[in-house]
């Protein structure tokens, strides 16, 4: 199977070993298993075969319903990427999502900020030239509602204009950076300030979960313990419009960084390193409102997130009961992929394909939410996984013959080479000098990590008896710090 855009797990490095005064190295991202890969593009070919016709049959307000609608999560842009990777025709229901959503606008402004997805709308409107979606419409979404600058009407839950960083309105702030780029993107006046202080919002958001030392907002006690928590996913939307911003300043030519306070990192990609690895390794479920059975288990069980921080009413199960949720890890691991290749820190990487392998066992509910959701970033996301800087951008294929890549550096006592690849399942590794071999035990399934001296070689013996010798003269990718 062909796609216009390839993903493949991008063969790279693996480790490296220090040895006397070996060099300073920097190791690439080791390759996503390109079995994983396929099982997740046979999954979007799958889940958007059945519900394009769902989103074509169905009336707007199922198609655009934030409780869990077909197009839910910008079902337009969604349809669209899957179009554009796959090669298969899926623009009608792209069109249907982008129609429905800019007439369900029209008769109340930008309407709620949960439903605000300009994405697709921008896209139709820069690629189509259809009748479907104006830039009013966009107008609409960035400049009316939860997209105006002040004076927004919350419901009286707020003091003063505008809450901004009440961690509450993550979400909404995350989509209100979104309305207010693709604004731009499509021609509207661009309103200077605005950005600067929706991006300072976000970081104090992401700080306070973060840290867990909540800002007091002046609304009572019982009224912030409400608001006060952390979802892995919607750090990952506010991730994902973050990351977006800065890509639209760099693409023309304005600095991010100026919009960026250092006040608790340093740069974008530090919060989103440090708040992903806090959210893996350290943060665990706590009592709340309630008292929840999942007090004191890690938010990160090794295959899922949980879906909530500590126990909320409204946002548990019966008895307090906080899931761990498969439908969200393909939503929250890009930003660690981005983070890679922004930074060359192939943990990164790895922890990317720790969250987007079992991501690919996400539900099918009534709607298209789901699969909207799991394909909406994750797309873009490999292809930062596979970027130049993250894993070396060499393309590997799942039925390709063994590969192997080294990172080289210098020894006291000569050149050594520190061995990687991918499709190394079922072959034979050997270290050879001259024609007396000695196997090495292949016991890291798809891939391997070795090193080994001058005047030695690896030898690679595929599964069909092809044998291939690696020297350290040959040239393979490598970084020097």
């Amino acid at each position: 199977m062909k796609f216009l855009l390839k993903v493949f797990p991008v063969l790279a490095v693996l480790a490296f070993i220090v040895l006397g005064s070996f060099v300073s190295l920097k190791a690439l991202a080791a390759p996503i298993d390109p079995a994983v890969v396929a099982q997740w593009e046979a999954k979007m070919i799958a889940e958007a075969d059945y519900w394009r016709p769902r989103v074509l049959a169905s009336d707007r307000a199922n198609n655009v319903t934030s409780n869990g609608g077909n197009c839910y999560y910008d079902g337009a842009s969604v349809y669209r990427q899957v179009s554009e990777y796959t090669g298969r025709d899926y623009m009608d229901a792209s069109d249907r999502c982008a129609g429905d959503y800019a007439e369900s606008r029209r008769p109340n402004g930008g309407g709620g900020g949960q439903n605000k997805f300009p994405e697709g709308l921008a896209a139709y409107i820069l690629e189509d030239g259809g009748p479907l979606v104006t830039v009013n419409d966009v107008s609409l979404i960035s400049r009316t509602g939860w997209g105006s600058f002040i004076g927004l009407d919350v419901g009286g839950s707020y003091i003063g204009d505008y809450c901004g960083t009440c961690t509450n309105v993550i979400r909404e702030l995350a989509y209100s950076i979104s309305a207010e780029t693709e604004a731009e993107r499509v021609g509207l006046p661009r309103i200077e300030g605005k950005l600067v202080t929706y991006v300072g919002w976000m970081e104090s958001i992401l700080w306070q979960m973060r840290s867990g030392e909540y800002i007091d907002n002046g609304r009572g006690a019982a009224n912030e313990s409400q608001w006060q928590f952390r979802q892995p996913f919607m750090v990952g939307l506010a991730h994902k419009e973050l990351i977006g911003l800065l890509q639209w300043e760099e693409q023309n030519g304005r600095s991010f960084a100026a919009m960026w306070p250092t006040t608790h990192w340093p740069t974008l990609e530090a919060a989103i390193a440090d708040h992903m690895i806090d959210l893996m390794d350290v943060a665990v479920v706590k009592n709340g409102q309630c008292q929840t059975p999942q007090a004191g288990q890690r938010m990160w069980n090794g295959t899922y997130f949980a879906y909530v921080d500590h126990g909320i009413n409204g946002e548990t199960y019966p008895g307090c009961v906080i899931r761990y949720e498969e439908d969200l890890n393909l939503l929250i691991a890009p930003a660690l992929a981005w983070a890679c290749m922004r930074t060359g820190n192939a943990d990164l990487g790895r922890r990317h394909d720790e969250i987007f392998g079992p991501g690919i066992n996400f539900g099918r509910g009534q709607h298209g939410k789901q699969f909207n959701q799991a394909y909406w970033f994750s797309i873009m996301g490999l292809s930062y996984r596979n970027s130049e800087a993250c894993s070396g951008g060499v393309v590997i294929e799942p039925n390709d013959p063994p590969v192997v890549t080294a990172v080289m550096g210098e020894l006291t006592n000569g050149k050594a080479m520190i061995l990687g690849g991918a499709n190394l399942a079922g072959a034979k590794l050997e270290i050879c000098t001259g024609n007396v071999c000695a196997e090495i035990q292949n016991s890291f399934g798809n891939d391997r990590s070795i090193w080994f001296i001058a005047p030695q070689e690896i030898q690679v013996t595929a599964p069909d008896g092809q044998k291939t010798r690696y020297s350290l003269n040959d040239t393979l990718p490598w970084q020097a710090n």
